[in-house]
């Protein structure tokens, strides 16, 4: 009796410890996910700054040279 009980609690233990880890997993993608949603949106934004930027430094190299 002592021992189906240890089993069971051991087996219990592990089982919690597995779901922590099935958690922790889908929180870690989930928050990828979202920081990889927030910079493709911020490049998406700044985009048109970016570019004008490059352009504006090659008129400028090219006035130099």
């Amino acid at each position: 009796m002592i021992a189906e009980a240890i089993d069971t609690a051991y087996s219990i233990g592990w089982a919690i410890v597995g779901w922590i880890v099935i958690i922790a997993a889908a929180i870690t993608a989930a928050l990828t996910a979202v920081a990889l949603g927030i910079n493709a949106v911020w490049r998406a934004v700044t985009w048109p700054a970016r570019a004008r930027t490059k352009q504006a430094g090659a008129h400028e190299y090219r006035e130099a040279a």
